[in-house]
């Protein structure tokens, strides 16, 4: 093969040797490839060209399948260059060169910070996977470093495809089996490599070397000094061809140190017996044979925490990788709030809004949705039960109702809790109330605080909402409210309020101006235009002075107003 790239080189215009590839290299050496399989020549002279192509960057190769190969004949020795960096090669450059490929296999963007950060998509819901990279076998990854810094998040730990002195993957391992005694971390997954072997760290030595060399573009111009610009502009064409391939080959060696490749002596060393270990001893994740490492992340991220959370609701059945948006969430509280307003609970909503409302509603157990809406009170009544356990229930703090909610149903995102928290407000019928104070209009979705409360509150009767809702409408201009309910009391109260503070100041200086004037403009107490300017004033002083929406819409019904509303 080495012969016929140098011969191509030589002689360039044979057109037998232009363009060559590795199918046409085996079939120019036809009966000199020796394969185990008839058909697998062009196989093996790819994956040498490959491997030559790491070690000499004259040999460039590109494409995958079948790809090309050219070779370029220079007068530069870039193993002189490579000579005088070598004070750059250690291991904490190997490291960071490592986690760097690592991280970009991942998709993930390195910030050199000591926790990188990623997204995990389970369930139809985002998670964060947080990635440390670390000698596992080392006292000084300390335990407090197995365990998630935010409690919803995954924490995996990944160990060094190498180690100094005598250790080995079994180190690793026996850690984890002793942190496994002593410690309780669920959402905890270490994941440990077989060892690259002695070719591939030289490799990762070399490369090293050149990333430092090209890192900057004066830095190989202050190491060749004695070169012209067109030899210099050679060795770092070289130096660039033989990177790319030294990380195609790295590359690949990580897949199977990682366990998603089969194990093959010439890119490992030594061997790990368990590559994935979860700190649960209740877990048994194996890597995903084939996969590459940004889906393999994302495969055992879900095992784990299908172990950790099982009863966890399933928002994405089919697999579309479809997060819940809280939009989503909100359309599901609208259509909750319109059920309560029917009797039995049932809503007739549009076709185009069922398939939300299935992918949430059903599998939450807020509602059962077919061709219509039909709440459920499963959660209304378990807040109820645990609520009653506990004393008074007359009024509710957000956080206890999440703490419930998170025993019954562990692992549920904030904004999927703060759902389930306001579909238990509407259904209870109970009103919000933030430091004695009522929170209108009702918080959304990601605005539910834990210092919140959910007050059960003392309603008007059905005859004094209907009358207090038509003055409602003719006196002030208001919309009906639609059902009598806390939320309707308090958004009803408030509305009254806003309106009767504003009219106040021009309704007294009517009713004053009306009277001072009275001689002139022939008006007594009994005169229609008086006793209206008054009892408007007298109305609105009442309304401006009561705190509680209760209170206040009953005010509004047993006022006597003599003339009608409008």
């Amino acid at each position: 093969i080495v012969k016929t790239l140098l011969l191509s080189a030589l002689v360039p215009n044979v057109p037998a040797l232009r363009a060559l590839t590795a199918s046409r290299l085996a079939a120019l050496n036809q009966g000199s490839i020796a394969a185990m399989i008839p058909g697998q020549d062009r196989a093996l002279v790819a994956k040498t060209l490959r491997e030559l192509s790491g070690e000499f960057g004259e040999i460039r190769v590109s494409g995958t399948g079948d790809p090309s190969v050219e070779i370029a004949l220079i007068g530069v020795d870039t193993g002189e260059i490579l000579q005088k960096v070598i004070n750059v090669d250690d291991d904490a450059a190997r490291r960071r060169l490592i986690r760097a490929l690592l991280w970009e296999e991942f998709g993930v963007t390195d910030r050199n910070e000591f926790i990188t950060t990623c997204p995990v998509i389970w369930r139809g819901t985002e998670r964060v996977a947080e990635l440390l990279f670390g000698n596992v076998r080392d006292p000084e990854l300390a335990e407090s470093q197995f365990e998630p810094e935010v409690p919803s998040a995954v924490r995996v730990v990944i160990d060094y495809p190498f180690d100094e002195g005598n250790y080995g993957p079994a180190d690793d391992r026996n850690r984890v089996h002793a942190l496994r005694d002593r410690l309780n971390r669920p959402l905890t997954l270490v994941w440990l490599p077989s060892f690259l072997s002695a070719d591939r760290l030289t490799d990762l030595g070399d490369l090293v070397r050149i990333s430092h060399i090209l890192e900057r573009r004066d830095r190989l111009d202050e190491l060749t000094p004695y070169l012209t610009a067109d030899d210099r502009q050679h060795a770092r064409a070289q130096l660039e061809s033989r990177k790319a391939a030294l990380s195609g080959k790295l590359r690949e060696a990580l897949q199977r140190a990682y366990g998603l490749l089969s194990p093959d002596d010439t890119d490992l060393g030594a061997r790990a017996e368990d590559h994935i270990m979860a700190m649960d001893s209740g877990l048994d994740i194996r890597p995903p044979a084939g996969l590459r490492l940004g889906e393999a992340l994302s495969r055992v991220c879900n095992q784990l925490l299908d172990h950790a959370y099982p009863k966890h609701p399933d928002f994405d059945p089919q697999g579309r990788r479809q997060v819940v948006r809280k939009s989503e969430l909100s359309a599901v509280l609208a259509a909750v709030e319109r059920a309560a307003q029917d009797k039995v609970g049932r809503l007739e909503v549009p076709a185009t809004d069922l398939p939300v409302l299935r992918r949430i509603a059903n599998p939450l157990e807020i509602a059962t949705v077919g061709e219509v809406l039909v709440l459920r009170e499963d959660w209304k009544l378990l807040i109820e039960r645990r609520a009653a356990g506990t004393g008074p229930t007359a009024e509710l703090k957000v956080a206890n109702i999440r703490r419930w909610i998170a025993d019954e149903q562990p692992g549920l995102p904030g904004l999927v809790s703060d759902l389930l928290v306001a579909c238990f407000a509407v259904q209870a019928d109970r009103a919000w109330f933030r430091a004695g104070q009522p929170v209108l209009p009702s918080p959304d979705i990601g605005r539910i605080t834990p210092d919140m409360l959910l007050r059960r509150q003392e309603l008007p009767s059905e005859e004094e909402f209907a009358l207090a809702g038509d003055r409602a409408v003719s006196v002030f201009g208001l919309g009906r409210p639609p059902v009598r309910s806390a939320r309707a009391v308090q958004a009803l109260a408030a509305g009254l309020r806003l309106q009767a503070g504003s009219l106040l100041p021009a309704a007294e200086s009517l009713a004053a101006e009306l009277a001072r004037h009275a001689g002139t403009l022939g008006l007594n107490d009994d005169s229609p235009r008086l006793v209206t300017a008054r009892t408007t004033a007298d109305l609105l002083n009442r309304l401006t002075g009561l705190a509680d929406s209760t209170a206040l819409v009953r005010a509004l019904a047993a006022s006597h107003l003599p003339r009608e509303g409008a």
